[in-house]
């Protein structure tokens, strides 16, 4: 199966037939022997992600690939090597649709996607993994047992203040276009820790994390997703553990970064800090009060 990364659509000579992009076909996933028995399996879906056999897979309709009148389907496993363009391509498209519904992402896949970019930044650098090299069941177990801890949040933070990005196969994906089933319990695990540990690096972690949203719909998701393990939340409540930390000048920069959001995402929204970090001390009382509140229960 081969493909043209959608920027390099419309670049090069014109072909008939073809959409003009040149020598731009790269080869993404192939059909490895054990899966060309899958044909005329799945002629539900015409194209999209799912897991098969434990891996992420492209779902391909045979329409789309033989021509009309064509039935049937079959699933190809994406190499590994090729991860980070599925990876980009899905962020994209979720962005694109401004955090709604990917109806060829199947529930299953998507979850792999979101809990393995959270495993990505949070993992400690002596057991880091290639992205995604782990299964989808082998993923799932460890989201399932993995509890929000302190040193989870600090691995997390020196993750994102150094790298900025995440890093899929040594190539950047752009923070602000996770999905908010990763975003959320980062900013839970990050602000969780910070009332208890007044770790500056761990607010800037949070500051660089939320600078990155550009629309109200994104920040909602994101706070609704504020949680543990992504599962949803009541979004209000999650604003409030956030203001909780905030001194005054802080609250101020924070409602006008909230008051600038677009309605719809807005690629060419100029990037706002949500507020500025300041020394902890400096913002004691606010700290002991919001550790006191109902807002945080505490890290392991």
């Amino acid at each position: 199966m081969q493909w043209i990364e959608p920027s390099k659509v419309g670049r090069g000579p014109i072909v008939s037939g073809q959409s003009n992009s040149g020598s731009s076909w790269t080869s993404l996933a192939e059909i490895k022997a054990e899966l060309s028995g899958a044909l005329g399996i799945g002629a539900g879906y015409d194209f999209g992600l799912s897991i098969r056999s434990d891996r992420l897979a492209f779902n391909c309709n045979g329409r789309l690939v033989f021509g009309p009148g064509a039935s049937g389907g079959f699933a190809s496993v994406v190499d590994l090597e090729n991860i980070y363009k599925v990876v980009k391509l899905f962020c994209d498209a979720l962005a694109e649709v401004d955090y709604r519904y990917l109806l060829c992402v199947q529930k299953d896949a998507f979850w792999y996607l979101a809990q393995g970019l959270y495993q990505v930044a949070s993992a400690p650098r002596e057991a880091m993994i290639s992205a995604f090299e782990l299964g989808q069941e082998e993923v799932g177990r460890w989201w399932e047992r993995r509890e929000a801890t302190k040193a989870e949040a600090t691995n997390l933070a020196n993750y994102l203040l150094h790298h900025r990005a995440l890093l899929i196969n040594g190539k950047k994906i752009s923070l602000k276009g996770l999905p908010p089933e990763t975003l959320g319990p980062m900013v839970f695990v990050l602000s969780e820790s910070f009332v208890e540990s007044w770790n500056e690096d761990q607010e800037s972690a949070l500051v660089l994390l939320l600078s990155g949203i550009d629309s109200w719909r994104q920040m909602f998701k994101v706070l609704e997703h504020c949680s543990p393990k992504g599962s949803r939340v009541n979004a209000m409540h999650s604003m409030d553990r956030i203001n909780s930390i905030l001194d005054g000048a802080q609250q101020r920069q924070f409602n006008r970064f909230i008051e600038g959001l677009a309605v719809h995402r807005d690629r060419s929204r100029s990037t706002m800090l949500a507020w500025q970090p300041v020394d902890p001390r400096r913002k004691r009382s606010v700290l002991i009060a919001a550790s006191r509140t109902n807002h945080f229960s505490g890290l392991a």
